[in-house]
């Protein structure tokens, strides 16, 4: 999959960033997945999709924006991981901040322009593959360790909470068919995008982790 970026966009890819463990951000408290009916909660991307999915009204946003439109009520709630709940002082127009644990996603690629990157030196691309594969490695270890001491540090300054497991299984549950429907369509433009999510599935079980909703794609 990898080949689109010189192929469409002479680009080379030399790492993947993943952004930490995803939760929700808003200005009400919520216990179910009902709770959240009615309600416009913003997000960027692929994000959207769970809301959409799940019967929330899904608001397409930036971070560069969410402090004024939150506050302003555009929406009320981000999906969004607790460093920028912390860092933007997203807590004071959102002040609860509920644990469902989406995790994490990678979906940020670092590249080179192909040009650029053919007139280095092959030992200067060595070193460049090898830096950018230590940064990708990087940023899950810090997003990983930072995770639990953000989320401490916003027990201090509003409202957190873990929703019930049960919670999280619903959700799970309501998106199964968009996710079949997602790997048609990107199977309909070429991409292996089936063996590819089965392929990341397995992987995870294999390494003792337990889906709350086990996709099926077919």
């Amino acid at each position: 999959m990898t080949d689109v970026f010189p192929d469409e966009f002479n680009q080379v890819l030399i790492a993947r960033i993943a952004d930490g463990g995803y939760n929700i951000g808003s200005d009400f408290p919520w216990e179910t997945l009902e709770d959240l009916q009615g309600h416009k909660i913003g997000g960027a991307g692929l994000n959207l999709n769970w809301l959409e999915n799940a019967g929330i009204i899904p608001v397409s946003s930036s971070l560069a924006t969410a402090y004024t439109e939150m506050s302003t009520g555009v929406y009320e709630g981000w999906i969004m991981f607790p460093s920028a709940w912390v860092n933007l002082k997203l807590y004071e127009p959102g002040p609860y901040y509920t644990l469902i644990g989406f995790g994490s996603i990678t979906w940020h690629a670092m590249t080179i322009n192909q040009d650029t990157y053919d007139e280095l030196p092959p030992e200067v691309q060595t070193i460049l593959l090898e830096v950018a594969a230590e940064y990708e490695q990087q940023t899950g270890s810090v997003n990983l360790s930072e995770y639990d001491r953000l989320v401490d540090e916003l027990r201090e300054l509003i409202t957190v909470t873990e929703i019930d497991p049960s919670v999280r299984q619903e959700w799970a549950e309501s998106l199964q068919d968009w996710v079949q429907r997602n790997a048609d369509d990107l199977e309909g433009q070429g991409l292996p995008a089936k063996q590819v999510l089965n392929l990341v599935l397995d992987s995870a079980e294999e390494r003792g982790y337990d889906w709350p909703v086990r996709y099926t794609v077919e």
